[in-house]
């Protein structure tokens, strides 16, 4: 936000010849300005992901992306599932139940998300957007082997929403 009271002045003066005769000055008149920016964040670079089934182990798919915030903010996420309500689901002609975990692109310690609750943890927004010189995020999606064992599809999709909040 910026503030300031400014003062604005009126003189007029008469014109007689070669010379200014008399001038007349009205009473200054102050006026404040406030100018209120909204905070900005936004999120990019995030785009379809395949994961391949890994039946002896842990399926996982990974993908960085950008967190804009003005002035850097801390910000927090929310992931929604399309499918699941209170749990991350992939459907078919059945469900398998995935995990969500996100963190920062420098290594800092991952956070599993809950579906529809915001992230305990918070971030530092990149201080330009579509970060140029590399994404600042980074999503992980795991499959534990458990959740495949008895799956009765071979195609499973789901729309996971990620959504940026500023602390």
């Amino acid at each position: 936000m910026y503030s300031n009271t400014f003062e604005f002045t009126l003189e007029q003066q008469e014109h007689c010849g070669i010379l200014f005769c008399s001038d007349a000055t009205l009473s200054p008149i102050e006026f404040a300005v406030d100018l209120i920016i909204p905070d900005r964040i936004r999120i990019s670079g995030l785009e379809d992901m395949e994961i391949a089934a890994n039946l002896t182990g842990l399926s996982q798919g990974q993908q960085y992306f950008c967190v804009y915030s003005q002035g850097a903010q801390p910000f927090g996420i929310t992931a929604h599932s399309g499918t699941g309500s209170g749990t991350f689901l992939l459907a078919g002609i059945d469900t398998v139940e995935y995990e969500t975990w996100i963190a920062d692109s420098l290594g800092g310690s991952p956070e599993q998300l809950s579906e529809g609750i915001p992230s305990i943890l918070s971030w530092a927004g990149h201080l330009q957007d579509d970060c140029p010189g590399g994404e600042n995020m980074l999503l992980d999606i795991r499959i534990q082997q458990s959740a495949l064992m008895n799956i009765m599809d071979t195609s499973y999709t789901d729309t996971l929403t990620l959504t940026v909040t500023l602390d």
